[in-house]
């Protein structure tokens, strides 16, 4: 008989050790990582200014690539706005 399950567990990714381990978080979104790493260690030496610079330029950056690899949705198949006249 089946039985629903509901696990409390969490996950983590292999550490990179080699070249050859392979990377979890995809491309293009693993160039905003050094800016997230720059933010937490600005944040550790207390410099709020420069960790603010590093956190806006991640979250510009994931942004950029977010909006990119969103698939676009046409609003009408016609051209024209729903509603209106």
């Amino acid at each position: 008989m089946p039985f629903q399950m509901e696990w409390d567990c969490y996950c983590l990714p292999i550490d990179l050790t080699t070249d050859l381990s392979v990377e979890v978080i995809p491309d293009p979104w693993t160039d905003a990582v050094a800016y997230r790493a720059a933010h937490l260690a600005y944040l550790s030496i207390q410099n709020f200014n420069a960790a603010g610079y590093y956190d806006k330029l991640f979250t510009d950056r994931l942004r950029e690539y977010s909006l990119a690899a969103r698939v676009s949705r046409v609003t009408n198949p016609y051209g024209r706005y729903a509603g209106g006249y």
